[in-house]
């Protein structure tokens, strides 16, 4: 069989559309279709920035992270908050998923296109994506006719993309930071972007995680850390500090090249290399500055 015919057809991927919250509770929210997308631009804030969130695979608007990350983007009141929804190609197997992300990806650019023309300042846009949706928003990137100002990948989807070399990549807009969690397992070993920052060595277990039978719910808690510290940094944006490190062994170490920054929402864009920190096992996750000093009992 060949690879086209298990992959989003066009006309399944012209019932993507996307969501756009229009005042501060999940509830509140206007839908378009992505050929009908520039209608969305009536409800659009010029001047606040705009978000724009890519969820994962199996991912629903009512998902966990959904609801996590946009519920907290709600909360601040400082941005357009637009989620895409491809639940459609998102709920399907996975290799159907994973091979029709160059279309979701480019069907999602050319909706932005058109916004962009009628008004979104695209200099204000920051692309916000957790799993497969991180994959989604490299093609986005390398698809828009300008260049996205920052991309932030919440532990990018490993399977079938470190094989092909097919990555969430520094290029793909002015600014990529990722955060792993769930390294060479269900995110990426790839380490593309412009800062890359690994809470806890950025692999499992992460800490209050455990082994559990493969592609249960419970499985899945290292690759959900990643937006749920994400989520934390936009209510606390100094909850996680990072410090420049060649490997998690140096930054245990105590050995390291001076730098750090901030991990998720307060990511300076001028962060670049490998950032390592400690955390929590439990809400609050984000120790600050002291998460800079690895701490055996953690």
């Amino acid at each position: 069989m060949p690879l086209t015919a298990i992959r989003a057809k066009p006309s399944e991927l012209a019932n993507i559309s996307l969501r756009l919250y229009t005042g501060t509770t999940l509830d509140n929210y206007v839908e378009e279709l992505v050929g009908n997308a520039v209608n969305l631009s009536n409800y659009l804030n010029s001047s606040k920035p705009t978000l724009l969130y890519i969820s994962g695979w199996t991912e629903t608007p009512e998902s966990s992270s959904v609801l996590s990350v946009v519920g907290a983007y709600l909360k601040r009141c400082d941005h357009n908050v637009v989620l895409a929804n491809y639940e459609d190609i998102a709920t399907r197997s996975y290799p159907f998923a994973a091979l029709s992300v160059p279309g979701v990806g480019y069907t999602l650019a050319q909706a932005f296109n058109e916004l962009v023309k009628n008004g979104l300042d695209s200099s204000t846009l920051h692309v916000v994506s957790h799993s497969l949706g991180s994959q989604v928003s490299g093609f986005f990137g390398k698809c828009v006719d300008f260049i996205v100002p920052r991309i932030t990948g919440l532990d990018p989807a490993g399977p079938g993309f470190d094989m092909m070399n097919e990555n969430l990549a520094s290029g793909d807009a002015r600014f990529v930071d990722i955060i792993h969690t769930d390294a060479g397992i269900y995110g990426t070993a790839s380490n593309k972007g412009d800062a890359n920052f690994y809470p806890n060595g950025g692999n499992r277990f992460q800490p209050g995680c455990k082994f559990s039978l493969p592609y249960s719910d419970n499985d899945f808690c290292s690759h959900h850390r990643s937006w749920q510290y994400f989520t934390e940094s936009l209510e606390s944006e100094d909850a996680f500090v990072g410090q420049k490190s060649k490997s998690y062994r140096s930054f245990k170490s105590g050995f390291s090249w001076g730098a750090v920054a901030v991990m998720g929402y307060g990511t300076p864009t001028t962060a670049n290399g490998k950032f390592y920190l400690q955390t929590n096992s439990a809400f609050p996750y984000g120790r600050k500055y002291k998460g800079l000093t690895y701490d055996a009992l953690f």
